[in-house]
């Protein structure tokens, strides 16, 4: 492999291209740290200091996108792939966080269920349909199993009752629109309904 040329990119970093005008950035302090010039430098060992940077650049880059908010193995894949990490690399940096649980899909589905029924008091539908858009549809088992768990159907007719509470809707039309409008079963509004308008009565 031959170096025909090392161009800065921008503060630390350098462009390195090879005979064949394949481009490769790589920082500064790698270029000196390893004596990388432009002539010829031996494939394997380049190969092995090129994958050994990308892999801490993956991880790097993942751990900057989770610093104040949680994402979906699908998220973050599309976002690495944004980004122009390869198939291996993006696996490499997934599975690498994956094994120090900072990536991990079972508790986002967990607390995405519990954070959208108690703060927004969303319906089990809303937060399935809006769940396999964060994970997509070979999640959708999973995403039912920990709803059953968490959010049992019964438990929509207290959500429901919170909802007419709060927004004092006392027409029943109007009120079954509104919260059918929201995902919920007619039988869950028939007995929030019925309970919130005895309240008022009496």
């Amino acid at each position: 492999m031959k170096i025909i040329s090392i161009i800065p990119y921008k503060k630390g970093y350098s462009t390195l291209m090879d005979e064949n005008q394949t481009s490769y950035v790589l920082s500064d302090k790698i270029i000196k740290k390893e004596q990388i010039s432009i002539g010829e430098i031996d494939d394997d060992r380049f190969k092995k200091i090129y994958e050994e940077v990308r892999k801490k650049e993956v991880v790097l880059t993942l751990l900057k996108r989770l610093k104040y908010k949680s994402y979906s193995e699908k998220q973050l894949i599309e976002y690495l792939k944004e980004k122009g990490f390869n198939e291996l690399e993006i696996t490499y940096g997934i599975e690498f966080l994956k094994d120090k649980r900072i990536v991990n899909d079972e508790r986002l589905i967990e607390n995405s269920i519990s954070y959208y029924k108690e703060n927004h008091l969303f319906s089990r539908f809303f937060i399935i349909q809006k769940l396999i858009l964060v994970l997509g549809k070979d999640k959708v088992d999973q995403i039912n199993q920990k709803m059953n768990k968490i959010y049992p159907t019964e438990d929509e007719i207290e959500i429901v009752y919170k909802l007419l509470k709060k927004k004092k809707i006392k027409n029943k039309d109007r009120a079954l629109f509104f919260i059918r409008s929201r995902g919920f079963p007619y039988s869950a509004f028939v007995e929030a309904f019925n309970r919130f308008i005895s309240e008022i009565e009496n």
